[in-house]
C-alpha cells in the first residue's frame, strides 16, 4: 500500500515494515526457531533496540541516501544535522549494548538482523558522501561485530546479493 520494500505476500494479504513482517512471520509458523530471545525483559530489549537502531540511527541518515546513492546534492546544514542525529544515536546504543557476540545476548536476534542491515547502510552511504564512519568513530567494536554477523549464511547471502544488484546497478549507469 506503501509502495515500499521489503513487503511479504500472504494468503490473506500483504504486510509491509520489517517488524510487522517479523511479527506476522513469528505468530504464523511457531514451529520456525524464533529469533527473539527467551525472556519477556530479553525480547523487550531486542524490540528496544531494533528501535534505537531504526528511528535514531536509519531515520534521520535516510535524508542522506538522495545524495549518497542517487547523485543528488548535498546540503551541508543538512548534513551537519543529520550527523549530530547519528552521532546521538550510536552513543545511545553504545550504552545500551556491548558489541559482544550478539547484541542481544548469546543468540543472534532480530536486532542483529536490524543493526546489520541499518549500520552498514548508514556506513556506506557516509563512504559515498565523504564523510567520517561514524559508526566506527562511537562503536569501535561494531566493526568486528560486523564482520562477526557476516559469518551468518544467510547474512552472508543477502549481502552477495546486495553486492551483485549494487554492482548490476552501476554497470547499467556506465552504459
Amino acid at each position: 500500500p506503501s509502495g515500499k520494500i521489503p513487503f511479504l505476500k500472504t494468503q490473506d494479504g500483504f504486510v509491509y515494515e520489517s517488524q510487522a513482517i517479523l511479527e506476522y512471520l513469528e505468530e504464523t509458523t511457531p514451529e520456525s526457531k524464533t529469533c527473539y530471545p527467551v525472556t519477556a525483559l530479553e525480547k523487550a530489549r531486542c524490540r528496544e533496540l531494533i528501535h534505537t537502531i531504526e528511528l535514531y540511527i536509519e531515520l534521520p541518515a535516510r535524508r542522506l541516501y538522495p545524495a549518497a546513492f542517487w547523485g543528488n546534492a548535498l546540503n551541508d546544514s543538512l548534513a551537519q544535522n543529520v550527523l549530530t542525529k547519528i552521532k546521538l544515536g550510536l552513543r545511545t546504543l553504545s550504552r545500551r549494548t556491548l558489541f559482544n557476540s550478539w547484541l542481544c545476548g548469546k543468540t543472534f536476534t532480530y536486532a542483529d538482523a536490524a543493526a546489520w542491515a541499518h549500520l552498514s547502510t548508514v556506513r556506506n552511504a557516509l563512504r559515498a558522501l565523504k564523510q567520517p564512519d561514524l559508526v566506527s568513530e562511537i562503536v569501535p567494536q561494531a566493526n568486528t561485530y560486523l564482520k562477526h554477523i557476516l559469518t551468518r549464511p544467510s547474512v552472508k547471502r543477502v549481502a552477495n546479493d546486495l553486492r551483485q544488484a549494487w554492482h548490476n546497478r552501476t554497470e547499467s549507469n556506465n552504459s
